[in-house]
């Protein structure tokens, strides 16, 4: 009878310990424990906070001016929803660690210098509206997981895992620098519907991933896309101040160049194996090179297409599978080269077919490609 009574008094300890705790140490404002349920942790002024659990109040806090740190479900599983509202606050850095449950994180008010977050193997849902100066580092984990860019932050780099990751950098918002994205394995969807100063580098794995720059979105350097062996689909419709470069592996790939689209600088597909399309409606100010290693895959220009240097297509010549080389990479500009004369029905520059002694065939010798190239130097950028 003592022995049981021992074991439900320690049982009933275990869980009291485990309760949300909030305290401000060395300046920090440290949240963690289990939760009972919604945990709302609001900005009261300059240095103050209170915390809540489930609607019952946790802590009313004094003395912050440093990091905010977040460790919730310290026993491994449970579902967890937290909202964070700095008001008008200021903080160094916001680090939020919620575990494999089913989550949510909600960032808004204030400033941060920078943010970052680790999921777990359960499904995630990060909000994050606060404007970051600096780094937003975003761990997803392998559920299903998702995104949303809602303020303006300096450098985004997101990491996701096996399963299907959808990350939104909403309209309004502004990445002063760089965007990097590794989506993993699953069906995965990125979108801009706002801006980039730098460079965007995707990258993804066997699943059906999706990318879109809508209408009013911009880039301003270069964007790398790498997105795997599964049915991609890409939609290009907004602005890009460089190029962008495009590999699609062994599925089916579409990509589109939209109406909207202005691209400064050139354009380089390699859209692999499968049933592939490519289109272009816009606007490309350099030259446009897209090969594959299926010669029935689709080529469209439209009549209204405007192609400021070379085209060449190389449908069902491309010289590797997964690496090398963008076809005619090396022509950087806008300067036309000699080359066997095909056919388009695009506005300006020179158009060119395969040949078996054009740059492309000198240029595939490479182990990485392109994209995997871009998407790797984005992630190294650091201003």
């Amino acid at each position: 009878m003592l022995a049981h009574h021992r074991s439900r008094f320690e049982s009933l300890e275990k869980r009291l310990a485990l309760a949300v705790t909030a305290t401000v140490t060395a300046g920090d404002l440290v949240i963690s424990g289990d939760a009972a349920g919604t945990v709302a942790i609001t900005s009261t002024g300059s240095g103050g906070f209170t915390v809540t659990d489930n609607g019952t109040a946790v802590a009313t806090l004094t003395g912050f001016n440093r990091n905010i740190k977040i460790n919730i479900d310290q026993t491994a599983g449970a579902d967890n929803t937290v909202t964070l509202d700095l008001g008008t606050q200021t903080v160094n850095q916001i680090s939020a660690k919620l575990g494999n449950g089913t989550n949510s994180l909600s960032v808004t008010g204030g400033s941060a210098s920078n943010f970052r977050y680790s999921g777990g193997s359960g499904a995630d849902s990060v909000s994050l509206a606060t404007p970051v100066t600096g780094e937003a580092e975003v761990k997803l984990g392998n559920g299903i997981n998702t995104l949303t860019v809602k303020g303006n932050v300096g450098n985004l780099e997101v990491k996701g895992g096996s399963d299907a990751d959808t990350v939104t950098i909403a309209a309004g918002s502004t990445v002063a620098h760089n965007v990097v994205a590794h989506l993993g394995a699953g069906d995965n969807s990125f979108t801009l519907n706002g801006a980039v100063t730098g460079h965007v580098g995707v990258e993804a794995g066997s699943g059906a991933d999706t990318v879109t720059l809508a209408d009013a979105s911009s880039v301003g350097k270069n964007v790398g896309l790498n997105l795997g062996s599964g049915t991609n689909t890409t939609n290009l419709n907004g602005s890009v101040g460089g190029s962008v470069r495009y590999n699609g592996r062994a599925g089916n790939d579409t990509l589109t160049i939209g109406a909207a689209a202005d691209i400064t600088d050139n354009v380089f597909a390699r859209l692999g194996a499968g049933d592939n399309s490519f289109n272009d409606n816009g606007n490309i100010g350099g030259n446009l090179s897209v090969a594959s290693l299926t010669g029935t895959d689709q080529w469209n220009i439209a009549t209204t297409a405007v192609i400021g240097g070379t085209t060449t297509n190389n449908l069902g010549q491309q010289q590797n599978a997964d690496h090398g080389e963008g076809e005619h990479d090396g022509h950087e500009g806008h300067g036309n080269c000699s080359h066997n004369t095909g056919s388009n029905n695009g506005t300006g520059g020179t158009t060119t077919t395969a040949s078996t002694t054009t740059a492309s065939s000198r240029n595939v010798g490479s182990s990485r490609s392109v994209a995997a190239k871009v998407v790797a130097a984005v992630s190294r950028l650091r201003r």
